[in-house]
């Protein structure tokens, strides 16, 4: 009787998961290759800051634990170590992103996914954002630039960086390109 054996992929097995791969080192022509880090913000729930008068009231987010699901699942299928933080005000969300940073500058970590489910909207002065349970914004620059622009960081300028927003805005539609950068929200 013959028996198939699983194929391999590098050091794993296809039925560990298709997508884990071993490390590689980068090249002048590609990224390293290798696991990454999956960040998840989910805002739910929501009320507007009494002592910050620019706070916004807004609704709570209906089916976000779904989307949430889902994102953690095909985030781990990529091998990504996922972290999710759920309901964080203005300044938390801030900290927490910062803290994700330091955590991706890790070498183990050949990538980043950055997926942010929440309100968004005009914050003023041209400035769009996402809110915080509080009803406070956080600019969508401010965030990207946590990521991109760590002039301390050991290796995380050199790992491919993914943002997802998943947040409603009231505009005239598309997505913008942030002034100065190659990147687009």
């Amino acid at each position: 009787e013959h028996h198939a054996s699983s194929p391999t992929v590098g050091n794993y097995s296809s039925t560990s998961s298709p997508f884990l791969l071993p490390i590689e080192p980068a090249t002048e022509e590609c990224y390293a290759r290798g696991p990454g880090l999956c960040i998840i913000i989910n805002q739910e729930l929501f009320y507007a800051d009494s002592n910050i008068p620019q706070a916004t009231v807004v609704d709570e987010r209906q089916a976000t634990e779904k989307d949430k699901g889902k994102l953690k699942s095909i985030f781990s299928c990529f091998g990504a170590k996922v972290l999710t933080f759920e309901n964080l005000t203005r300044e938390e969300l801030e900290d927490k992103l910062k803290a994700a940073a330091v955590t991706a500058d890790d070498p183990k970590y050949c990538w980043i996914a950055l997926c942010i489910l929440s309100h968004g909207g005009d914050l003023g002065g041209g400035m769009h954002g996402v809110f915080g349970c509080n009803g406070v914004g956080l600019p969508t620059e401010k965030i990207v630039n946590i990521f991109t622009a760590a002039p301390a960081s050991k290796t995380l300028n050199n790992k491919p960086k993914l943002f997802f927003f998943q947040a409603c805005k009231p505009t005239h539609g598309g997505f913008e390109m942030i002034k100065g950068t190659d990147y687009m929200i």
